[in-house]
C-alpha cells in the first residue's frame, strides 16, 4: 500500500493537468479487469507448475483453475485452482453443496474483494459441518484425519481442512505488480511458496481422500 507521502505525491500529480485526470479515471475504471487478467495468468503459472508436479507420482489427476466463479464458503465469489483424482466421484446436480465441482479436491481460493484474499485447503461435499458426526453421511472422519496430518487449522461448512496463505503472500490485493513480475520471470518467491504449500498439502491429503471415498456407501 502507498504511504501518505505517496498518496499526497500521486494527487498532486494527477490534479496538475487535466489530461492527467483522464487519464487517473481511465485507468480506475480498467483496474479491475487487468486485476482479473493478473489473477487468472498467475494462476495458470501455478497450475502449470503444480499439474507437472503431481502427475510424475499420479498420473489420473485432473486440475484446473476458475475466475468469479461461486463457492459454498461463506456464499463468496472469487477466483481459484482445484486439483482431484479422476476417480474420486461427483454428488448429483441437486446436492445441497452447491459447489462448483461437485466432488471432493485439494483447492486453492482467492476472494472476491479488495485485498484478495488466499486460503488453501481441501474441500468436499461429502463433509458438513453442521453434521460432521453423522455415521451416515460420512463413516470417515475425514476432517480429524486431516488435522492430524496437516496440524488442526479451521473448518467450515463442506471444507473439513483449510488455511489461510502466509500472511507475506496472502493478500494478492497488495501484490499484484510481484504477480505480473513472476509472471513475466515465469518464476519467483510467490510461486514458490504456492506451489510448494499447495503440493504439501495435496500430497498429505490425498490419502485421506482416498480412504473417506473408499469408505462412501
Amino acid at each position: 500500500m502507498p504511504t501518505d507521502i505517496e498518496t499526497r505525491t500521486i494527487q498532486e500529480y494527477v490534479l496538475s493537468n487535466a489530461v492527467h485526470v483522464e487519464i487517473a479515471k481511465a485507468v480506475h475504471e480498467a483496474w479491475p479487469s487487468i486485476e482479473k487478467r493478473i489473477c487468472k495468468r498467475f494462476l495458470q503459472q501455478l497450475q502449470s507448475r503444480i499439474y507437472r508436479k503431481i502427475q510424475k507420482n499420479h498420473a489420473d489427476f485432473s486440475s484446473g483453475i476458475t475466475i468469479d466463479g461461486e463457492f459454498t464458503f461463506g456464499s463468496k465469489t472469487g477466483s481459484g485452482l482445484w486439483l482431484y483424482r479422476d476417480a474420486w466421484a461427483p454428488v448429483g446436480e441437486n446436492h445441497p453443496s452447491k459447489l462448483r465441482l461437485r466432488r471432493t479436491s485439494v483447492r486453492l481460493h482467492v476472494v472476491q474483494n479488495e485485498s484478495h484474499d488466499v486460503w488453501l485447503g481441501v474441500e468436499s461435499p461429502h463433509w458438513n459441518n453442521q453434521n460432521a458426526d453423522a455415521a451416515e453421511e460420512v463413516p470417515y472422519r475425514m476432517d480429524v484425519s486431516l488435522a492430524d496430518k496437516l496440524g488442526y487449522e479451521k473448518k467450515e461448512d463442506y471444507y473439513p481442512w483449510w488455511k489461510d496463505a502466509s500472511e507475506k503472500y496472502r493478500l494478492w490485493g497488495d501484490l499484484l505488480p510481484e504477480l505480473h513480475r513472476e509472471c513475466e520471470n515465469k518464476h519467483g518467491e510467490i510461486t514458490d511458496y504456492f506451489v510448494k504449500t499447495f503440493l504439501g498439502i495435496a500430497v498429505s491429503a490425498i490419502p485421506i481422500i482416498d480412504k473417506m471415498e473408499d469408505s462412501r456407501p
